[in-house]
């Protein structure tokens, strides 16, 4: 019987490593499968970092990190509360959107992942990041090139700035040449 929950344990955990590749190559590209697969990232990875119980010494352990991003996802609910610009149900949709991003970053503070899957999550930020700038420049209307869910240029310019750490980290960590690619991209 042990090792039936050993491979549940892992095939849940294999689920949501997928939902998470599918959220960050998404991640430049287009809103709609960004947020789905972030939902299904958060509830999926959440779902077994509570049952793994490492959630609970997390926040038991009083670590500032995992409140800070728990804080940071509760604020967006908070914000503007009073105020006749929005109505209360726009407010909530979008406190749902701008929660979403700490509260992937809180569950992935909780997972832990191999040194495997870590490169991999690396050539899939870089894929996403190559992929969204080709998509940019085939559908250039106007002004400057913009990646398509990061939204105005100034965004883009920051994502693709930041996403020199992932393509730096693949290149210290690269296994194949294919990966040089990714980088070269």
């Amino acid at each position: 019987m042990a090792p039936i929950i050993t491979v549940r344990k892992s095939i849940w955990h294999w689920v949501a490593f997928g939902f998470l590749l599918l959220f960050l190559f998404f991640l430049p590209l287009y809103e709609a499968p960004k947020n789905i697969f972030s939902v299904l990232f958060v509830f999926w990875g959440g779902w077994i970092a509570f049952r793994r119980q490492c959630a609970y010494e997390l926040f038991s352990s009083k670590d500032p990190v995992a409140w800070v991003f728990l804080l940071l996802a509760m604020t967006p609910f908070f914000a503007g509360i009073g105020s006749p610009v929005m109505e209360s149900g726009e407010r909530f949709s979008s406190a749902l959107n701008w929660s979403l991003m700490p509260l992937v970053a809180l569950v992935l503070l909780m997972l832990t992942f191999s040194r495997n899957q870590l490169v991999w999550i690396l050539r899939v930020l870089c894929f996403g990041t190559v992929f969204a700038v080709i998509h940019g420049f085939a559908h250039w209307t106007h002004g400057y090139v913009e990646l398509n869910s990061v939204g105005h240029v100034n965004q883009s310019a920051l994502y693709l700035a930041f996403s020199l750490i992932p393509a730096g980290l693949l290149m210290l960590f690269r296994q194949y040449w294919a990966d040089l690619i990714l980088i070269g991209g």
